[in-house]
């Protein structure tokens, strides 16, 4: 999925705490904390064919969201893993567009 995005269209969704998120985030990323993904993620987009891209400090938490919103209907949705393996990707997809 996350090769044939449009940049501009990806959803990116920061799973940590607010503390976490407020001490630094990705450019453009949308606070969700995983436990909150069900309820907030109908807000930003009710396509479940929208392109997300979710991470939080190690991928554990954005692992337990993905799960959700699966089971949700989203069907392209991935998990960056941690912020770090997330900023590497989002850096790469930048440099190659």
């Amino acid at each position: 999925m996350h090769e044939e995005y449009n940049k501009s269209d990806l959803i990116i969704i920061d799973n940590r705490s607010k503390t976490e998120y407020d001490s630094g985030h990705i450019e453009n990323a949308v606070l969700i904390p995983y436990n909150l993904i069900s309820q907030e993620l109908p807000k930003i987009t009710k396509d479940k064919n929208a392109p997300i891209a979710l991470y939080c400090r190690s991928g554990n938490r954005s692992s337990v969201a993905l799960r959700t919103i699966r089971e949700m209907g989203y069907v392209n949705a991935v998990n960056y893993g941690g912020i770090s393996k997330a900023t590497k990707i989002l850096n790469e997809k930048k440099a190659v567009s």
